[in-house]
């Protein structure tokens, strides 16, 4: 059998916005450095949503490719 080399999401599949707990598990951090990049506003762009924050999938894509480069 050959190995499936596919990736195992496509863009469409992922949400449009993630949470703080979504984000560090794509990051593969601590949420800790999440809300730390957020504070000192050195992460990835966000929406506040009442109390809450959400991080546009886009914006958490392009920044990665900012700091990748």
């Amino acid at each position: 059998m050959h190995a499936d080399h596919r990736p195992a999401f496509s863009l469409e599949s992922l949400p449009k916005y993630l949470t703080e707990d979504e984000v560090a598990a794509w990051l593969k951090t601590p949420i800790k450095t999440v809300v730390r990049m957020r504070y000192d506003r050195k992460g990835p762009p966000f929406v506040r949503l009442g109390l809450s924050y959400r991080y546009p999938m886009v914006g958490l894509l392009e920044w990665l490719a900012r700091k990748t480069t």
